[in-house]
């Protein structure tokens, strides 16, 4: 098994895509501070995820729901599945 070393660009490219990422987290949790609304909704193509109506990577909404920032609210239609998740007040 022959392992790769990584170069400096490789390592650059790396870095710079976990900096967009973290961007856009700070981004999503910026707005739900600012009392916006993290929607799930299950369509025919497969899941959505919407800040307020806005389309959310669901990479990106994985990571600000496991924030301690962000509270799930009961709201999905069996119970503890939550559809709606807002920042703590």
């Amino acid at each position: 098994m022959s392992a790769s070393i990584p170069t400096s660009q490789s390592l650059a490219a790396g870095s710079r895509r976990l900096d967009r990422r973290n961007a856009l987290v700070a981004h999503v949790l910026t707005e739900m501070r600012r009392g916006a609304i993290l929607r799930r909704t299950y369509t025919n193509h497969g899941v959505w995820w919407t800040l307020d109506w806005r389309r959310v990577a669901p990479e990106i909404a994985a990571i600000v729901i496991t924030t301690a920032a962000v509270e799930p609210l009961d709201d999905g239609l069996f119970p503890g599945t939550a559809q709606t998740f807002r920042a703590k007040a």
